[in-house]
């Protein structure tokens, strides 16, 4: 039974021996299939044979995993089938089962049980629950939040988000600023990188957030302005309305609720104080504000 007939490329990823090689290619094309054939030939290679437990091979999922360890074993069990005295094979297959190949958080656990005095850690610590992580960082945002309260500028920032009403949203901000950096390699040195701007004089001026927030600005003025326009321009046009339906109730107590609405949606800056004015008109001053707007 001949074996599988491999591509230019998957032949040339199967036998590379450079030093890193990254190889991309799309659902379905083969890349266990290489990746299995390329693990097989490093283990029996003729002149430089690595044995099976010294090959790291990372997945995304246990189920990959199982599946890459058990096409593995297979393609060692055909070869020692086809060679029953050698029993280099046989001790590669018994080593397979001790090979790293697994996710990259199940690597990273085993990495910390076989060195936790190292690290000062319990040599039978576990991993966090979802529940418990949740708890934990919980409790880490409180403390945080009451030793920042003791600087000023943190309580503007966070009166600024909460509105002296509640600190969630400056929390919120916190632990999504906290899970960005996490996804960053060292991301001790780009928290400083992203602090520098502001640090200096007038910093915050040389961002690219400071003309991005001046537009917005300027963008929501510009509305606000025409939602304005357009409220003074329906003005009339409602009072009038307003009054014809009164009039043809022909009821005092009609008139009076005209005029208590008119006094309620009134915008005290925007219209005339004086008892001489009705309230839903505006001063000449309010009206030239406002059409400038």
């Amino acid at each position: 039974m001949s074996g599988p007939k491999w591509t230019p490329a998957q032949q040339a990823a199967i036998a590379d021996r450079g030093g890193a090689l990254l190889v991309s290619a799309a659902a379905g094309s083969g890349k266990t299939a290489v990746l299995t054939e390329r693990a097989v030939q490093l283990i029996t290679d003729p002149e430089h044979p690595v044995n099976a437990d010294r090959l790291l091979i990372v997945t995304f999922t246990n189920a990959a995993a199982a599946e890459l360890r058990a096409r593995i074993g297979q393609a060692l069990l055909h070869r020692s089938q086809l060679q029953p005295g050698n029993a280099m094979l046989r001790r590669q297959r018994m080593l397979l089962q001790r090979a790293p190949i697994c996710t990259i958080d199940a690597f990273c656990l085993n990495l910390l049980h076989k060195h936790f005095q190292a690290l000062d850690i319990p040599p039978d610590f576990a991993p966090a629950d979802p529940g418990t992580v949740q708890l934990l960082r919980g409790a880490a945002l409180a403390e945080t939040l009451e030793n920042a309260y003791r600087d000023p500028d943190f309580c503007a920032f966070a009166d600024l988000y909460g509105k002296g009403r509640t600190d969630k949203p400056a929390g919120d901000a916190i632990l999504q600023i906290y899970d960005f950096l996490r996804a960053l390699p060292d991301y001790d040195r780009k928290l400083d990188e992203f602090l520098a701007p502001y640090e200096q004089e007038n910093g915050f001026a040389s961002t690219c957030w400071h003309d991005l927030l001046l537009a917005e600005a300027a963008r929501s003025a510009r509305a606000a302005g025409e939602l304005f326009r357009a409220a003074l321009a329906d003005c009339p046009g409602d009072r009038e309305q307003e009054l014809a339906d009164a009039e043809e109730k022909k009821t005092p107590s009609a008139k009076r609720e005209i005029w208590q609405r008119a006094r309620k949606f009134a915008v005290p800056p925007l219209f005339a104080a004086s008892s001489q004015k009705r309230p839903h008109e505006c001063t000449p001053q309010s009206r030239e504000t406002l059409l400038r707007l």
